[in-house]
């Protein structure tokens, strides 16, 4: 059942974003008829989702994660 790795993806992207040097995400959002996790960060706004069906939690890297910061962002951003 894909609610079930709601727990193991949150626990890996809490490390990716450790490595990432990128601040936590600030809250999730499952839906579930799409079995998607939505991470958020508030401040500054920010969203990944997980399509936990499918989704492997090696799919993301901390290297994926800072890139996808800085394309938003700009390759200057530093997180707080």
């Amino acid at each position: 059942m894909p609610r079930s790795r709601i727990p193991t993806f949150t626990a890996r992207l809490e490390v990716i974003c450790d490595e990432a040097g990128l601040p936590r995400f600030d809250d999730t959002h499952y839906d579930i008829l799409q079995d998607t996790l939505v991470f958020l960060w508030h401040d500054p706004e920010f969203c990944l989702a997980a399509p936990l069906a499918t989704a492997s939690i090696y799919g993301l890297t901390a290297d994926g994660l800072r890139g996808a910061w800085e394309r938003k962002f700009g390759p200057d951003a530093i997180a707080a």
